[in-house]
């Protein structure tokens, strides 16, 4: 399938309203992602991630995929085309020893990343290790079909909803605990998600293998899905405690972002210096 200058091979990706292709730019043959969206799709994530991660690129944000190509394509597709990123986070973590000092770097490059894309008033709401892209040594965040904005129209913090939430934004098991709770997503929300990327950095696929067998009976992003239930317990601080005693740094992380408040503005900068005194110990 030829779309624009771009030629689809692979498909590597299918979602209940599209599909997601491996291609490469026919001039000058550098690889691409091809995203495809059915028209009839009421609302189209590929046309609102389009518009997230070019107000960004804008306002300079570098960490993440530049969008080359959006529009439709007849006689009933949107498509959406952006860089191929060869590694995630999830399968560099999965293939590679484990090393103090790479992972504190990590952290601090992730929390750096996430303070750029918030003081530009957006949310990711998707933070975990499959959408952390490794680029010429460097990270990458994607996937941005969630993400939205943490302000009104006059840049004024939005409020914390009521009634609470029944489902779940985002991936279940990185799903902040505040989000299991039928919270509001806010900036507090990504940073958290990153406390338990940060256990996988630690713990790898044996973090969180649940004993709970999945259900095709109930929606699984409920918030009383069995298996959420089971992963928000896991998310209680006292568990987090447990499994972070290991590695101090991540301990206090967790603490100290737990703490925050729905319109709390997060200390990027401390959070990052803890990651930097971490390195420093061990060089």
């Amino acid at each position: 399938m030829r779309i624009a200058n771009y030629e689809c091979t692979d498909k590597i990706g299918q979602g209940a309203f599209g599909t997601v292709y491996k291609g490469y730019n026919v001039r000058t043959g550098k690889p691409v992602v091809i995203k495809t969206e059915d028209r009839e799709v009421e609302f189209s994530s590929l046309k609102h991630e389009s518009t997230i991660l070019n107000i960004l690129y804008s306002k300079h944000c570098r960490s993440i995929p530049p969008t080359y190509w959006y529009g439709t394509v007849e006689p009933d597709k949107r498509v959406l085309i952006m860089p191929y990123y060869d590694e995630s986070l999830e399968s560099f973590i999965n293939r590679s020893p484990y090393d103090h000092s790479h992972v504190s770097n990590i952290m601090m490059s992730a929390i750096s990343i996430l303070s750029h894309i918030h003081n530009n008033f957006v949310v990711h709401r998707d933070i975990k290790p499959a959408n952390w892209m490794i680029h010429n040594n460097e990270l990458v965040l994607i996937d941005f079909g969630l993400a939205s904005f943490y302000v009104d129209s006059d840049e004024r913090h939005i409020q914390n909803v009521m009634p609470k939430k029944h489902h779940i934004i985002g991936t279940p098991k990185y799903a902040s605990y505040n989000v299991h709770c039928g919270e509001e997503y806010s900036r507090r929300d990504d940073l958290i998600s990153m406390v338990y990327v940060g256990l996988f950095l630690m713990y790898g696929n044996r973090l969180w293998n649940s004993p709970i067998p999945p259900s095709s009976t109930k929606d699984r992003c409920d918030l009383s899905y069995p298996l959420n239930q089971w992963f928000k317990l896991q998310k209680e601080m006292v568990h987090l405690n447990k499994l972070t005693m290991n590695w101090r740094p991540l301990n206090i992380f967790a603490e100290l972002v737990y703490m925050l408040s729905f319109q709390e503005r997060p200390s990027y900068k401390e959070y990052i210096e803890l990651f930097q005194n971490d390195i420093n110990t061990y060089s």
